[in-house]
């Protein structure tokens, strides 16, 4: 079997996979399935649960399939309902989410928001991502949460803030999320991944968010010189992972391999 047709039959199985982790009472995925009890942990995480629902839309849109489509409204509709306004933009309600709320639960919001179905919230999506450029910093990082907490999780928050506000910036044009990723860029390269602040058991996770943001902003910014960086800095985050036997390892035990 070709490479690209062995690809397409993985990907099948995570849908079908996610086909069984719907709950048949709410409609909606859970966060984690027994098989051998086959039971349903109860347990909350509303920026897995929004993440995966923009998982499945690409997914579904990729396989061409739609027998999820009705998990995707509800998800929506519900994660919807949490939005709140805040200072002229909108954040995701923490009472609601039973935790703070950060630009992580925003980008994924957007994201899915995004990829839906027709039609697109466009007024939420905008509202989302002023959120998040709201929360940049002169020197280019962006604040995590939405209130006065410090940062945490920046490893890979910053880069699915960074992934959303750029395919935002596909759609709407606004070149201010453009220009938000690209000085965000600058920092995380110069003032976080040169400084040795991510740790190597987070390196792999790190790069993945960066790499998926880096390559939308290889592709959307004119400037030659960010195109160059952007080439360059992901070439020394995968030079590290190579050099660190990651992929020797997920080779020589697959089976201890976890998502």
């Amino acid at each position: 079997m070709e490479t690209a047709e062995l690809l397409k039959q993985r990907l099948k199985l995570v849908y079908r996979w996610y086909q069984g982790m719907v709950n048949r009472d709410t409609g909606m995925l859970e966060y984690l399935y027994i098989p051998e009890t086959g039971t349903f942990m109860r347990e909350k995480s509303p920026i897995r649960d929004i993440a995966s629902v923009w998982d499945v839309e690409m997914l579904s849109d990729f396989l061409n399939k739609h027998e999820l489509r009705s998990l995707i409204r509800k998800s929506l509709r519900h994660y919807g309902n949490y939005l709140v306004e805040r200072d002229s933009h909108l954040i995701l309600n923490p009472d609601r989410l039973e935790e703070p709320s950060s630009i992580a639960h925003s980008a994924f919001m957007i994201l899915a928001l995004l990829h839906a179905p027709s039609p697109r919230r466009m007024e939420e999506i905008t509202a989302l991502a002023e959120g998040i450029l709201h929360q940049q910093r002169p020197d280019g990082s962006y604040k995590v949460y939405f209130h006065d907490l410090p940062d945490h999780g920046e490893e890979l928050y910053a880069g699915e803030a960074m992934l959303a506000l750029l395919e935002t910036y596909r759609l709407l044009q606004d070149a201010r999320c453009l220009q938000s990723a690209e000085r965000a860029f600058s920092y995380y390269d110069a003032q976080y991944f040169r400084c040795n602040r991510v740790a190597g058991n987070i390196l792999v996770f790190f790069a993945n968010w960066q790499s998926q943001a880096c390559r939308l902003l290889f592709e959307c910014t004119q400037s030659t010189e960010i195109k160059k960086d952007v080439a360059d800095y992901l070439c020394r985050m995968h030079d590290q992972i190579i050099e660190r036997d990651f992929y020797e390892n997920v080779e020589r035990h697959p089976a201890q391999q976890v998502s």
